[in-house]
């Protein structure tokens, strides 16, 4: 969704995403989208680790004496289901909530949806709609996994 976004703004990606969906794509184009997208993707969990780990969720954080039990049987599988059954959803909500304005902005250009009329305030409507809920949601499952991690680690 990331390299989506950045093609409105970037005109070599959407030239290469052209060339992909064409005859002309080859196994060289399909790995350097793959190596694209890696690195996108790692720069982009840096930017949501800071916005909503430091910044955010600043109050909820697993401190280093939360992990001293980890070694005690059965800790560290249930530790891991809480970051799979929570960490995991925050980390994409909240890259998410980072890649929809910029999607958004990209999207609304090019479709010409300036200047403003009815139907393009609904459409911005829609988008801070679905911003406020995964923000929402990339904190909530962020504060459960914490909560869920201390008490499988106390």
């Amino acid at each position: 969704m990331a390299l989506i976004a950045l093609s409105y703004w970037v005109p070599l990606l959407q030239v290469t995403f052209n060339t992909f969906l064409t005859t002309d794509a080859n196994l060289g184009l399909a790995i350097l989208v793959l190596l694209i997208a890696v690195v996108v993707s790692l720069q982009l969990t840096l930017v949501r680790w800071f916005l909503f780990e430091v910044l955010l969720c600043r109050s909820y954080r697993l401190k280093p004496q939360d992990f001293q039990n980890l070694g005690t049987e059965g800790k560290l599988l249930a530790f891991r289901g809480a970051v799979e059954e929570h960490y995991r959803y925050h980390q994409f909500w909240g890259s998410m909530s980072i890649v929809i304005p910029i999607f958004y902005l990209g999207w609304a250009r090019e479709m010409g949806a300036f200047p403003i009329t009815g139907k393009s305030l609904l459409i911005l409507a829609l988008f801070l709609f679905m911003e406020g809920v995964t923000v929402a949601g990339a904190v909530i499952a962020y504060r459960n996994y914490v909560e869920r991690a201390k008490q499988t680690m106390n």
